[in-house]
């Protein structure tokens, strides 16, 4: 037996689900009306896509991705995307239109973990396949995320012991500096005195 749809039920709408309309919301983003994207995404909006519904891009949004998010200048920008310069310039200045997938692959790279190892302070650091944080400074230094959790505390444990140790220290040094008590002598045990003259004199003698 079919089953009779009530009149006034909604039918499903190409938008994505609830939960990535209110992360949409939340960013200050629009909300995806590209039937396309859409489409191919209709329940979530994985982040990298949210970002990218948009196909018309502007020189000016792409110059401020170039300039102000990656910090990079044209020839460095044109290099990457083997590109000549006068040809970004062009996109810059809308003399001509910027493909999406170019401004698209300078978003993904400001959202990727090497742009944001890229600080020339985290130079040569580097995420291996297991996913620990490797450092370039110290052979075979590594932090996996747990560990790396709990760096500050380890930090602020250190801090502790090295104030204690430095108390312990001057506490020290304070005990050195005090002249060294002469020890008395153990006093004598008086001598006992008999009642016959005799006796006392032995007693003195011995």
């Amino acid at each position: 037996m079919a089953s009779v749809k009530h009149p006034h039920e909604r039918k499903p709408h190409p938008y994505p689900n609830d939960k990535t309309l209110w992360a949409y919301f939340m960013q200050g983003m629009e909300e995806p009306t590209d039937k396309a994207i859409n489409e191919a995404f209709p329940g979530y909006h994985p982040p990298w896509v949210q970002g990218s519904h948009k196909r018309k891009v502007s020189g000016e949004q792409f110059k401020y991705c170039r300039q102000h998010l990656l910090n990079i200048t044209q020839r460095q920008c044109a290099a990457y995307l083997r590109i000549k310069l006068h040809v970004l310039q062009a996109w810059e200045q809308d003399r001509e239109p910027v493909p999406f997938m170019a401004f698209e692959l300078l978003r993904v790279v400001y959202e990727s973990t090497d742009f944001k190892l890229s600080h020339p302070d985290w130079a040569g650091w580097f995420i291996d396949p297991k996913g620990r944080l490797v450092s370039p400074d110290r052979g075979n230094l590594f932090f996996t995320p747990h560990e790396f959790s709990y760096i500050r505390e380890t930090h602020r444990f250190k801090t502790m012991l090295l104030e204690e140790n430095e108390q312990l220290k001057k506490e020290l040094a304070a005990l050195k500096q005090k002249p060294e008590a002469v020890p008395e002598k153990p006093a004598q045990p008086a001598a006992k005195i008999y009642p016959f003259p005799a006796i006392n004199r032995k007693a003195a003698k011995a």
